[in-house]
């Protein structure tokens, strides 16, 4: 293990377990980390279609267009971001870790599905959810709040849940 460039190597254990908590996640990797937070396998697979189309898996995407949103899941500048009641940054300060990982963005969306009756009705929607697909357009529409007559989107972010292969290794209920 190794620190970002230009960073000190921990030398305790505590630092080093905040530096392992904080490194970035590939796909396979957030596949396993929603599993094991309870998601459904076809609806990690649609929060995958969703994270890929938003930010490519780049914690620290900005919105291409130049536009307001942040990080896997395009939270919105003046609003989930950083200034709605609930909010990453609060979040990630509250916690005392990076807003720009993916492991805070990641928790961040469980806390809110967790402490939130109207993301907590998400969870349970895409938990139930028959196939990746269907799990993307309730995550995508309900979550990431996308417009629903943006059909494009709503087909590629499907597609990507679709077409998401899950690592022999791990647990896959589909």
């Amino acid at each position: 293990m190794y620190a970002a460039e230009g960073q000190p190597v921990p030398r305790d254990n505590e630092a080093m377990q905040n530096l392992i908590d904080t490194i970035d996640m590939d796909p396979q990797e957030i596949y396993a980390y929603l599993i094991s937070n309870g998601f459904t396998s076809n609806a990690a697979k649609g929060i995958l279609g969703n994270i890929k189309h938003e930010s490519n898996f780049d914690p620290a995407a900005n919105q291409n267009t130049g536009g307001p949103g942040r990080g896997l899941f395009q939270h919105e500048v003046g609003g989930r971001y950083d200034t709605d009641n609930n909010n990453l940054l609060k979040f990630a300060a509250d916690n005392n870790v990076s807003p720009l990982h993916a492991k805070t963005q990641l928790d961040f969306m469980i806390s809110e599905m967790d402490n939130t009756d109207e993301y907590g009705a998400v969870r349970n929607k895409i938990n139930k959810a028959k196939t990746p697909a269907e799990a993307a357009d309730i995550f995508g529409s309900e979550f990431e709040k996308y417009p629903d007559s943006n059909v494009s989107t709503k087909a590629k972010r499907s597609q990507f849940a679709k077409d998401f292969i899950v690592n022999p290794v791990a647990n896959d209920d589909t």
